[in-house]
Parts: structure tokens; sequence; C-alpha cells
């Protein structure tokens, strides 16, 4: 893999961990603490103790507790270290997104005869694109998603093309290199045929 290559990789990674820091996106969760009160009740009524029940019943009967244990919307923050995608009964944490981009550019300083490391790193990308493309989706349907989100998405598909150019090139070489072969082979083989 090209210095370019691997410059851009470390690039990639150092968005994507620098933006898992962030928030990628809020999701609005109606909380209701009154229901822990009614059970809390029921559940005195159920064990014969009538006045913890009463108590309760006063107790939420008061204009503040009303107010106090109404129902509230909250924004749970999504970001690279909280947080998790769900793929059929498969939790997958966010964490595992941002080791994937990780390795990607640890990958490309692999020193390895071969595509292995890139072709890794590829299917990497294409995980992380995966996970975050998901996330994105869930994010826009029923909350919110920050630049940070869309930067680390970003991210992950600019790994991935740089990757797929890195592949392109190093077969482009191994070509080259194959055609420098097959025409020294022949310039061989006519210098020995006049030779003899």
């Amino acid at each position: 893999m090209r210095p370019l290559h691997r410059v851009l990789l470390v690039l990639a990674a150092a968005v994507i961990v620098g933006c898992a820091f962030l928030e990628w996106g809020n999701v609005p969760v109606e909380v209701d603490p009154g229901a822990f009160l009614d059970v809390l009740g029921s559940f005195a009524d159920m064990t014969g103790d009538g006045e913890l029940g009463e108590s309760l019943d006063d107790a939420l009967g008061s204009t503040l507790a009303q107010e106090v244990f109404a129902p509230q919307t909250m924004l749970v923050h999504v970001d690279g270290w909280h947080g998790f995608i769900t793929v059929g009964d498969v939790e997958v944490r966010n964490i595992v997104a941002v080791l994937a981009g990780v390795i990607i550019a640890v990958l490309s300083f692999v020193p390895a005869k071969g595509r292995w490391p890139a072709v890794v790193g590829l299917q990497l990308a294409a995980y992380g694109t995966f996970h975050l493309g998901w996330i994105t989706v869930a994010l826009s349907n029923e909350g919110s998603v920050l630049p940070a989100g869309w930067a680390t998405l970003v991210a992950f598909v600019a790994a991935g093309v740089v990757l797929v150019s890195g592949l392109r090139d190093m077969a482009r070489r191994r070509k080259r290199r194959a055609q420098r072969k097959a025409s020294a082979a022949r310039a061989t083989a006519k210098a020995a045929g006049r030779t003899a």
C-alpha cells in the first residue's frame, strides 16, 4: 500500500476515534416515574400493608407530586462508547465499529505480501459503514443525527474508497510486473535462439 493510502486511512481512523467521544445523535425517550410508584402501591396492597398504599395515594394526589411524577421526555445520547445496534437477536456495541476503524489503520502498516491486509480492511470498512448506516437511519427515524455521526459514517466510506483504490493499485502493479517478466522471458528466449 502506498504512503498516501496509509496517511488517508490513519486520518479516517482519527476521525472515527475522535467522533466516538462526541454525540452521534439523540433519541427522545418517554419516562414515567409514576409507574414505579403505582407498582410500589400495588405491591403494598398485595402484601396487606394498607397504610403504605394509602400514604402513597395521598402523596400522589398532591399537585406537586403529580408534576414531579408526571411522564417526562428525556434525550438519550448515542456515541461511540454508549449504545448498540440490534440485528435479529444479536446486540452489537458501538465500540466494535470504533475498533474496526482503528484496526483498518493498523492493517495499512502490516508489511505483508499479498492483498490480505487491504481485503480485511475493506471488510471492516464495509462493516463500519453498515453499523453507522444502521444507526443513522434509526436516529433519523426516531431522533436526530448530529454532525459527529455523519462524520463517522463518511470516514468509514472514505476508508473503503481508499482501500479499493489501494487494491486496484496493487493489481495494476502486479500486472505490470507480470508483463515485464513475460517480455524479459521472451527476450531471453530470443537471445538464446540466436546463440544456438
